[in-house]
């Protein structure tokens, strides 16, 4: 039978004659080691596997990476979106509380009418909790607060608050920028707590739900569910 030094007679640039070395090599490696042709099979296979292996737990090791850092980043995106939210309320309402804003009245209130200062506190604070902005503002502050404190909270409530506030925050937005704006008139403190309530709370609530969720929380249980906040 021939031999790999029968091939010799190609060339000596040619492609089939370093082949044919890197294959006696081979071969001579083998014998030296004492290995058979299944052996070295055998050995490679077992070194394929172990690059998988690595490969895998490599990819495992990243995958688990994203998700902790996507943890910690939409943790701090709820907790930003709390922070706006209380802000603006308890502004709004200390604001009511200590009278430092004198506000026109336009129409009667739960009291006829309040009084300037601290003496109409409690009247203008109860005709504060009366507006359909401040009660979205506050159901985002409870259910961001909510969450971030514990992220693996996934009970029946805080679904339904979660989306109630969600379309309670968004119609808030609507209807203010786009129908009772241009006849507002904030004074004062009420110029920055008007801000938080109507035109930075919204959107952020808006765009943590898109990027950060939580997902797959919504069903025609818990939409049916969440109407009955805002409708009441």
């Amino acid at each position: 039978p021939k031999t790999f030094s029968s091939f010799k007679s190609f060339p000596t640039n040619s492609f089939w004659l370093n082949a044919v070395n890197e294959m006696e090599l081979m071969v001579s490696s083998i014998a030296a080691e004492g290995l058979s042709v299944t052996d070295v099979a055998e050995v490679d296979s077992f070194a394929l596997s172990d690059a998988h292996a690595e490969r895998k737990t490599s990819e495992s090791i990243d995958i688990r990476t994203s998700i902790f850092l996507m943890r910690k980043f939409s943790r701090q995106a709820f907790g930003l979106n709390a922070i706006l939210a209380w802000v603006g309320v308890i502004g709004s309402l200390a604001v009511d509380a200590t009278g430092v804003v004198i506000t026109p009245q336009f129409g009667p209130s739960y009291f006829g009418g309040h009084a300037d200062g601290l003496a109409g506190s409690i009247p203008r604070v109860i005709d504060n909790l009366s507006y359909f902005t401040i009660w979205s503002n506050i159901l985002v502050a409870i259910t961001t607060t909510m969450i971030y404190r514990n992220m693996n909270r996934t009970s029946q409530r805080l679904k339904v608050m979660r989306l109630s506030s969600l379309m309670m925050i968004t119609v808030t937005m609507l209807v203010y920028v786009l129908i009772l704006a241009k006849d507002a008139n904030p004074q004062s403190w009420n110029v920055y707590t008007d801000l938080l309530l109507h035109y930075i709370t919204p959107p952020v609530t808006i765009l943590v739900w898109l990027f950060f969720g939580p997902r797959k929380w919504i069903s025609w249980k818990i939409i049916f569910s969440s109407l009955l906040i805002p409708i009441t």
